[in-house]
């Protein structure tokens, strides 16, 4: 789809990165200063103190008006800055001094144009300086701190703003004005290589409101900004959608737009002439600008493509760069260059590929053009080739007299001294390669060139004859460990055969006899000669015993080692009623130890501080055994789940996750870029489910989904899992009646498969007696009305609403059945009786210490197409958008049903935790997206 309904308009922002000092006091400009440490280049001024009147720097309003004249923008004969008032913790003033268009006072240019490289003229509205607000640190990421840090080394400091007319129309097109005018700011002296321009994207399409984009930092990034934003605003107003006029936030980690604040308008700023900084002439300013902007724009590239006859891209490649430009002009003060033109073009080459990257490896642009001069006259002497002084830029010209031939004995040398370096003990081609390569890149870096089949030769020879050697010295090395021998380093570097190892869940079971045990350090207590520590493995933990007096060295290496760190340890297992857990290992050896760094935090103090801290360290926390049951507890409820359905003839089946259209309608999608398409991740398999049904009678997927849901609560995640299922004949009771088996199933098995886990989470499983208490939707209306807590016949039940039914039929799980219409999605049949209720469920499970769960949502399905396209209509969507899956009504679908059940509120509803997010290894939430 082309852009043809697409108006853009951009407003860039330029740091004035030359510029010494800030714009209205003596601070150092913070792109200038080689401070790092914050809030370091700050005064009153720019600090906003009372009293501090600010004084305009005059090479920045020069800057500006050059600027605006190589914009064609008309400028004014005073500048009169203005206060922009508005309330961030980024503008220490309250205000932001700027230039607005009021009491005939006009920003430093306007009414400008700008050409695009394909002769399209876009319309500069206005040029204008303004200071710079402070930066702002979030330390956790945007939307993910705790806190905000300010650094005001920034704020004060000079920038100019370029804003344009909508007359952009595509995201190509205003990729091509960012770069093009990152090459007039270079050429103007205003910006540097490596100055960051930020821009704010203004974009809407016909038919719908104007959406800013902020924060983007690459012409790369506002590519793709607008492509998606472009995108999104077009299906809501396929989809009969409002768009709100708003400010979106241009994410750089996730590549994402985010909704950030209402859009305000400028009365909203309340602009008001700075008394402090009376009208400025410019007159005096603009005398010589014109003559210099003249000089400055010229164009140097065809100049050099007909006096030296270059290339027209290597010439544009060399004067858009400064800094190129100017070491290309040192090259051509050799009169040698300038007399051949063949010399001029591989001084070219040379500067544009290896030249660049000496400059990026901080070589300066004298020892950059000295280096390919001296290499050109080389060339032109035929001492080296042209492919010879690519090598020889980068690697210095005396590498080239360094270069000679390696003889047998210079071979043998350095074979040897890779072999010495390396742990050789097998005879494979493998090996023999990597001998062989690292020995001919070490000759090579000291300037030896060497013949590799030589060196092949006498790599293979060595292989030969200390293969043995290694193998005697291995066996010697093994009977020193076990006699007890073994330094530290060997223990440190040991390996322990996996099948010697034993479970502590096996060595406690055996109580007696050797083990070789593996885990982590949990805990230690040193009591006199003696180390007692927690060992935890995978399967549990054992108490292990140190004893100074059997093993002094072990004894050592032990007790200096940091908390979790990894160990295998050998001894001898027996019983005792002090231990623990009743036995314990009387440490005999070290096998091998796999240190730990210090802890930030131990388990213990994991487990008591809150879940945005753990989530920090989530790879120590799920060491935790609390953590640990959890999510042991889901595998086996995913297992018990799929083993229930299976049982009942259901097909397990995987449906996209890319999708074209939402399967709830509605506006709650990620947007994806899916080969230059909007695309979305999937909220559901719903359409897919029913899909399914024409090919099995009975399917369900257990599957994560995704929506983009604002909600930031313990029973919401962005990123969750569910247990979906469709089948065909089946109606509202035999749904509600496979939803309740489903948990009780679940329920009843789980004490015998995670006893020593529900133990850990003091969790009793009591499962309900079926069936399962039904309440109609109604009947939950006249609940709530007596208790004084009334809602209209067609809202959503929240959760306070539940907490109050759950308690008024007595604390069970229980079902609220036939939902309004406006409550369901589009595909639910509607009941016979009364078109305004859905034949749909709701699963509610009680919890101990919060509001109910909805556990699960189903119902009967539409299979009429013309039923289901008035549906579609009725809510809004577009049924051409979902022609797809329409289609498929008008062939002979069953009567069907289905829903989809929470595996993440099940595991919670199961554990009793707090929270969702205790269920997720990872969740995704509004506030978390990490790790």
């Amino acid at each position: 789809m082309g852009y043809a309904d697409a108006r853009i308009g951009l407003e860039i922002h330029v740091p004035m990165a030359t510029l010494r000092t800030k714009l209205f006091c003596g601070c150092s400009n913070v792109t200038e200063s080689s401070s790092t440490k914050p809030n370091a280049e700050v005064c009153p001024v720019c600090l906003g103190l009372p009293g501090a009147l600010p004084r305009p720097n005059i090479q920045a309003i020069r800057q500006g008006l050059t600027l605006a004249h190589a914009l064609n923008c008309k400028t004014p004969d005073f500048l009169q800055f203005y206060r922009k008032h508005y309330f961030y913790p980024d503008l220490p003033k309250g205000y932001q001094i700027t230039q607005y268009e009021a009491g005939g006072h006009m920003p430093l240019g306007f009414g400008g144009s700008f050409t695009l490289g394909n002769g399209k003229k876009i319309g500069i509205r206005r040029v204008h300086i303004e200071e710079d607000p402070a930066r702002l640190v979030h330390p956790e990421g945007i939307g993910e701190s705790a806190y905000v840090l300010v650094d005001y080394n920034r704020s004060g400091g000079p920038l100019l703003e370029i804003v344009t007319e909508p007359d952009l129309t595509t995201p190509d097109e205003a990729r091509n004005f960012m770069e093009k005018l990152r090459e007039l700011l270079t050429k103007l002296n205003i910006i540097q290589e490596d100055t960051v321009l930020k821009a704010d994207a203004n974009v809407s399409v016909k038919g719908s409101g104007r959406v800013e984009i902020k924060n983007i930092g690459s012409s790369a990034d506002l590519r793709k900004a607008l492509q998606i934003e472009i995108m999104r605003l077009r299906r809501y107003v396929e989809e009969g959608l409002e768009v709100e006029q708003e400010t979106r936030h241009w994410d750089d980690r996730r590549k994402v737009t985010t909704p950030a604040r209402g859009k305000e308008t400028e009365q909203e700023y309340r602009y008001i002439p700075d008394l402090n900084i009376p009208p400025i002439p410019l007159a005096p300013i603009k005398q010589d600008i014109e003559t210099k902007l003249t000089e400055i724009l010229q164009e140097p590239k065809e100049e050099l493509v007909a006096k030296y006859n270059l290339q027209p891209s290597i010439a544009e490649a060399i004067t858009r760069n400064p800094r190129l430009n100017r070491i290309f002009q040192n090259i051509l003060e050799s009169d040698l260059l300038r007399r051949d033109t063949k010399l001029v073009d591989s001084a070219a080459k040379l500067l544009i590929n290896q030249g660049s990257k000496l400059l990026k490896r901080g070589f300066s642009e004298a020892d950059v053009a000295g280096r390919i001069k001296q290499l050109c006259i080389r060339i032109a002497a035929g001492e080296v080739t042209f492919n010879e002084a690519k090598r020889l830029v980068l690697e210095g010209e005396e590498a080239r007299e360094r270069i000679k031939q390696a003889d047998k004995a210079t071979i043998q040398r350095f074979v040897d001294e890779v072999l010495s370096e390396e742990r050789i003990t097998a005879k494979s081609r493998k090996i023999l390669d990597y001998i062989v390569g690292k020995a001919l890149r070490k000759m090579k870096s000291s300037g030896i060139k060497a013949d590799p089949v030589e060196v092949a030769e006498y790599a293979r020879e060595v292989l030969q004859r200390i293969a043995p050697e290694q193998e005697k010295q291995k066996e010697e090395l093994n009977m020193k460990e076990e006699a007890g021998l073994g330094e530290t380093q060997t223990i440190l570097q040991s390996f322990v055969k996996t099948d010697e190892i034993t479970s502590t869940r096996k060595a406690l079971q055996a109580g007696e006899g050797e083990a070789t045990l593996a885990g982590w350090i949990e805990s230690r207590m040193n009591l006199g000669g003696k180390s007692f520590i927690i060992l935890r493995d995978w399967s549990g933990w054992i108490q292990c015993v140190v004893s100074k007096e059997l093993d002094e060295r072990i004894f050592n290496i032990l007790t200096s080692l940091n908390l979790e760190s990894f160990i295998t340890v050998r001894g001898k297992l027996r019983r005792d009623e002090r231990a623990p857990t009743g036995v314990e290992l009387v440490v005999e050896e070290l096998k091998a130890v796999f240190p730990s760094a210090s802890l930030p935090l131990t388990l213990p103090q994991l487990a008591k501080s809150d879940f945005q801290i753990r989530l920090s360290y989530r790879f120590l926390d799920l060491r935790r055994r609390r953590v640990r049951g959890v999510f042991k507890i889901r595998s086996l409820i995913t297992k018990l789940v799929r083993e229930y359905l299976e049982n009942l003839g259901f097909t397990e089946i995987h449906t996209p996750k890319i999708i074209l259209s939402g399967s709830e309608g509605g506006a709650e999608l990620f947007t994806l870029l899916y080969y230059g398409r909007e695309a979305f991740l999937a909220q559901s398999p719903q359409l897919y489910k029913q899909m399914a049904v024409n090919a099995f009678e009975r399917v369900y997927e257990i599957d994560s989904y995704y929506r983009a849901q604002k909600f930031d609560t313990p029973r919401h995640l962005a990123e969750f899992w569910s247990i979906d299922v469709e089948a065909a004949l089946y109606d509202l009771d035999k749904l509600t009646s496979l939803a309740e088996g489903i948990v009780n199933h679940v329920l009843s098995k789980l004490p015998n498969e995670a006893g020593e886990e529900l133990s850990i989470l003091n969790v009793e499983l009591r499962p309900p007696k079926p069936p399962y208490k039904r309440i109609t939707y109604r009947e939950c209306l006249d609940i709530l009305e007596q208790a004084g807590r009334p809602i209209e016949f067609g809202e959503d039940i929240g959760a306070e609403e539940l907490k109050i039914i759950t308690d008024k039929i007595g604390g069970e799980p229980f079902f609220i059945l036939y939902w309004p219409k406006e409550c369901r999605a589009f595909y639910y049949k509607t009941n016979g009786g009364d078109s305004r209720i859905t034949n749909s469920f709701d699963l509610v499970w009680p919890m101990k210490d919060s509001a109910p769960l909805e556990l699960a949502s189903g119902g009967e399905r539409i299979n009429d197409y013309n039923e289901l396209i008035e549906s579609l209509r009725s809510k809004g969507l577009n049924p051409e958008s979902y022609e797809w899956y329409s289609e498929m009504f008008r062939y002979g679908v069953p009567p069907h049903g289905g829903f989809g059940m929470g595996l993440d509120r099940l595991v919670m509803a199961v554990c009793q935790t707090d929270t969702v997010l205790e269920t997720v290894f990872s969740p995704r939430t509004p506030k978390y997206s990490k790790p």
